[in-house]
């Protein structure tokens, strides 16, 4: 049973506050509906997942009807998300990816969400908050780290640190969550933008004390290391309650290219000739979570890496919808880019655009 709510789990899992997973699917034999949306303030594109569980299982619900309305408004339908694609033979396939709105959300702005299929409705209510958090700087440096996955353990590798200050709302209890991303844009002579190429970037923060207690996460044989892994980068203010404090990050090691990156990756530079000039742009974001999300987040994260068999503790995952199970947040973030200065292509990808 573990096994089936570990597979489901990344798409739709949540919990009432009374049960825990161990009590998930186990409903008094009925059908009941999951309605799982976590939303970022700084995204137009929305994504709302809908599941139904039952007491021999869950499945993703794929032919729901979902709506939501802002701040009372007219009602709109969120919209299947499809994606047609080829298989290893060849062959066109389809993967439903749940259901999507576009929309600008502001703080105070209040969404409501709606999921019904045959008799069975859940919904869901979120405010958009206010951001909690400043960055207020974001210094880089080249460093000399230990190579975590060379086969000497002794062995070093250059890197990329960030050192991101980020200053606390005062009077407030503060819950955060970190996260990064690269731009790639091609510019034409001038200089000006014509292209880009967008996704998230790999950090490693298992050295940071304010994310990973034990600070050593690369060594998969320490238990401890594994139940501190901290999947998400969420973080309170306990440390700098009214205060700043500098967070340090470097880049994990990765090969750019279109077997981490895929199609997209590869398509941005096609046409690109050796001369050509390219930038990027690496950007930070420290988002405001409500108390319930971080919750939901620490459990998720304690159950993906360290529920580990029968005997361990139950985890339970807060519910705050209506009608049904699951969770839906909205994020607020603050965000600084650092700016690469431009580079010119050499007749392939670059390997390593961040200066190291």
């Amino acid at each position: 049973m573990n096994k089936i709510i570990y597979i489901i789990a990344a798409a739709f899992i949540a919990v009432s506050c009374e049960n825990t997973l161990d009590t998930l699917w186990v409903h008094e034999n009925r059908a009941i509906l999951v309605l799982n949306a976590q939303l970022f303030q700084d995204d137009t594109s929305h994504r709302i997942h809908v599941g139904c569980s039952r007491d021999d299982g869950c499945e993703i619900v794929d032919n729901a009807t979902v709506t939501y309305r802002i701040n009372g408004g007219e009602y709109k339908v969120a919209e299947p998300i499809i994606v047609t694609s080829v298989d290893d033979k060849g062959e066109p396939k389809t993967t439903f990816y749940g259901y999507g709105f576009k929309a600008k959300l502001s703080p105070g702005d209040e969404i409501f969400m709606q999921a019904s299929r045959a008799t069975l409705t859940v919904t869901g209510t979120v405010k958009v908050p206010e951001s909690a958090a400043t960055i207020t700087t974001v210094d880089t440096a080249k460093v000399t780290v230990p190579d975590k996955y060379a086969l000497s353990m002794s062995r070093t590798r250059p890197a990329r640190q960030y050192a991101i200050t980020v200053t606390d709302k005062v009077g407030e209890k503060n819950y955060y969550l970190l996260r990064s991303g690269d731009v790639f844009y091609r510019l034409d002579a001038s200089g000006e933008k014509v292209s880009t190429y967008s996704c998230g970037s790999r950090i490693d923060t298992s050295g940071e004390p304010i994310l990973h207690s034990s600070g050593n996460l690369e060594d998969v044989f320490d238990i401890a290391d594994i139940l501190d892994s901290n999947e998400y980068d969420i973080f309170t203010d306990e440390m700098f309650t009214d205060a700043s404090y500098t967070l340090k990050v470097t880049d994990r090691y990765y090969a750019l290219s279109s077997l981490y990156r895929g199609a997209a990756w590869d398509a941005f530079w096609e046409g690109f000739e050796t001369g050509d000039r390219y930038c990027l742009d690496r950007y930070f974001k420290v988002y405001t979570l409500s108390y319930e999300e971080y919750i939901y987040l620490n459990a998720q994260s304690s159950y993906e890496m360290g529920y580990l068999d029968e005997l361990s503790e139950p985890i339970v995952l807060p519910s705050n919808t209506e009608g049904g199970i699951g969770f839906v947040n909205v994020a607020t973030p603050s965000v600084w880019t650092v700016h690469f200065p431009p580079q010119q292509f050499t007749g392939t990808p670059p390997q390593n655009p961040y200066g190291y």
